[in-house]
């Protein structure tokens, strides 16, 4: 199941995304992008200009300033319908 997302960009997240192939999803984050989503659980579906960038969630984990983030790896892209 998926879940369209916007991304809160705050240093607060829960989640954090990796390997996306666009720089502007990891810019100044050698970790990873962290985000808030509210289903840890779900792929996310995260508009970015015109396609969808979707992550999905892994096993994996990581520390960061006393809180645990659940990993995103990129998966694919699809493009909006005109």
């Amino acid at each position: 199941m998926e879940t369209e997302t916007s991304v809160d960009g705050r240093s607060t997240g829960n989640a954090v995304l990796r390997g996306s192939p666009h720089a502007s999803w990891a810019e100044g984050q050698a970790e990873g992008q962290v985000v808030t989503v509210d289903d840890p659980d779900l792929t996310l579906k995260l508009l970015h200009g015109n396609h969808y960038d979707h992550f999905v969630p892994t096993a994996e984990s990581l520390e960061r300033d006393g809180r645990t983030l659940r990993v995103f790896r990129w998966s694919h892209e699809t493009y909006i319908a005109e």
